[in-house]
Order: C-alpha cells, then sequence, then structure tokens
C-alpha cells in the first residue's frame, strides 16, 4: 500500500466518521441555509435603498435631490483616497 492510498484511506475515514456517523452535514446544510437568507435579505434591503435614492434623484423638489451631492462625494471618496495614498 502506497503513501497515497494510506493517506486517502485516512481521509475516507474521518469523512464517513465526521459527516456520516455524526450527522455533520446537517450543520453544514443549516449553514448554507442560513448564508442564502443573509443574501436574499441584503439583496431586498439593497434594492429598497437604490430604489428609494434613484426616486430622489430623479425628483424635481430641490429638497430631495440631496442624494447627487451624496453620490458624488462617495464616488470622490476613492479618487481622493487614491491620490493620497499614491503621492
Amino acid at each position: 500500500m502506497s503513501w497515497f492510498e494510506s493517506w486517502f484511506d485516512g481521509i475516507k475515514a474521518s469523512f464517513i466518521k465526521c459527516f456520516i456517523r455524526e450527522d455533520r452535514y446537517k450543520m453544514l446544510l443549516e449553514g448554507v441555509g442560513v448564508t442564502v437568507k443573509v443574501a436574499i435579505l441584503a439583496a431586498v434591503i439593497g434594492l429598497i435603498i437604490g430604489f428609494i435614492i434613484a426616486q430622489c434623484n430623479l425628483s424635481k423638489i430641490k429638497l430631495l435631490n440631496w442624494e447627487s451631492l451624496l453620490l458624488r462625494s462617495i464616488r470622490d471618496r476613492s479618487i481622493i483616497s487614491l491620490r493620497y495614498w499614491t503621492e
């Protein structure tokens, strides 16, 4: 028996012990479920915030049109930090 076969047999035995006999695959599936729920919630919240900002940006009322200033400041922040670090 070569070292590779013994190493592979060890991995196989560890997999069977951890995932099959001790039911740890259930924990893995539960974690995947939580990850999917968090991703969906983040996408919905981002969609709502983006829709509100877009509607305010398209508004003719000056009070609601403050987002263009906010968006410009966020876009310009990366340029300012890039200039700071390259000098």
